[in-house]
């Protein structure tokens, strides 16, 4: 489960995510659609941390974090719970979906080859690319 409670954002004192709060659950699919500029990719970046949020708190699963008070250790174990890609970031060209996903379940994630086959398999077909 995901749960983003009030989760704030703001650049050159221009605020873009205010008080952001939702539950994901397990197994859920959702969407997130808005106009350019709303704050879409701000909010997912701030899940894992590649952009840092100014304030509110993020769980997954059994990690829970303070945003403004998160350490290098606790940012690292939430980490290991998420994974990004938006649009062409961070894609090898010279690999498909699979073996992207794949690649990084082995590296990062230090799974036997073979699992992190079965769970790539699972989340494409989850989501209708395999």
């Amino acid at each position: 489960m995901i749960t983003i409670n009030k989760i704030s954002k703001s650049f050159s004192g221009e605020r873009v995510l205010k008080e952001v709060s939702l539950s994901i659950h397990s197994g859920e699919i959702i969407c997130i659609i808005g106009p350019s500029g709303s704050g879409k990719t701000t909010l997912l970046r701030t899940l894992n941390f590649l952009e840092p949020a100014d304030s509110g708190q993020i769980r997954i699963d059994d990690v829970a974090l303070d945003c403004a008070k998160a350490g290098k250790k606790e940012i690292e174990k939430l980490r290991a719970k998420t994974a990004m890609v938006f649009q062409s970031w961070n894609l090898f060209h010279n690999l498909t979906a699979l073996q992207n996903i794949t690649e990084g379940l082995i590296y990062a994630q230090k799974r036997p080859r073979q699992e992190a086959q079965d769970i790539a398999e699972r989340l494409l077909k989850q989501v209708g690319l395999l």
